[in-house]
């Protein structure tokens, strides 16, 4: 044992994901931080980068002056968890194409669809370029795709095969670029039975890995790792300096039969 203020100092920083303010801060500290080039990191979480590799049928990516076609949904290629997304049919629809375009970015264009099942597989890449599995985690998301949840150590949902052998080829190839670290592929399962493989590609930690990582913790168990909009405390903090958050993170456990 020993007092916090003998406690000998940090050597390695770890974030949630790849930042270049986190490396700027680690660098001035003399602190290790290894993170793949930045370019690389920031290509891949792009979702024109995802849309390149499974694009929904009946979408496109639209450019400054090119029409917004009615009934779709519009993302941003770096909107996170369901963020960053609204209906053509809006009347923000114009305003939020064009504040994309000024930043030289295109808007991605995709059909209404029925979801029928959402999941995530979760993988690491070494920095010497190998390939490893974690898991996979069932989702709930909200019907424009915003998400509420992850459960490990049910029963796998379909396609799973399917989608990691799409996910496996993304995976040589950003290993190739100089990616390393944890990757999770969002797919789903919509429409008549089809599978799109890609919906979104998260190249950092993600709630369906902290998901994977409990489960290791409760292996005979159905772990679900969700986000509630409460103002009680639990594992999250409520308020960071002036920064105060609505969401809590909670954790369901149930025993299998």
């Amino acid at each position: 044992l020993y007092l916090t203020s003998d406690r000998p100092p940090a050597t390695k920083l770890e974030t949630w994901g790849y930042s270049l303010l986190a490396k700027e801060w680690a660098e001035e500290r003399n602190i290790a931080y290894d993170m793949p080039p930045w370019d690389v990191v920031k290509m891949v979480n792009s979702k024109s980068y995802s849309f390149s590799k499974s694009p929904l049928p009946g979408s496109r990516l639209i450019y400054s002056g090119d029409p917004i076609e009615p009934n779709t949904v519009l993302k941003s290629c770096f909107g996170a968890a369901g963020q960053g997304l609204i209906s053509s049919d809006s009347p923000k629809a114009k305003k939020f194409c064009e504040e994309q375009w000024k930043r030289n970015l295109p808007v991605i264009s995709e059909p209404w669809v029925k979801r029928i099942c959402d999941f995530s597989t979760q993988w690491i890449i070494s920095k010497g370029g190998e390939i490893a599995y974690l898991g996979v985690t069932l989702c709930k998301t909200t019907s424009s795709g915003a998400h509420q949840s992850n459960t490990a150590g049910m029963p796998a949902p379909p396609f799973v095969e399917e989608q990691k052998a799409v996910a496996e080829e993304v995976l040589e190839e950003i290993a190739q670029m100089g990616y390393f670290g944890e990757v999770g592929f969002d797919a789903m399962v919509h429409g008549n039975n089809e599978l799109q493989p890609i919906v979104e590609i998260n190249a950092r930690k993600t709630m369906g890995f902290v998901t994977l990582m409990l489960l290791e913790q409760y292996p005979d168990s159905e772990v679900e790792l969700a986000y509630i909009v409460t103002k009680e405390k639990g594992p999250l903090p409520t308020e960071i300096g002036q920064i105060k958050f609505s969401r809590q993170a909670i954790i369901k456990c149930q025993k299998k039969s």
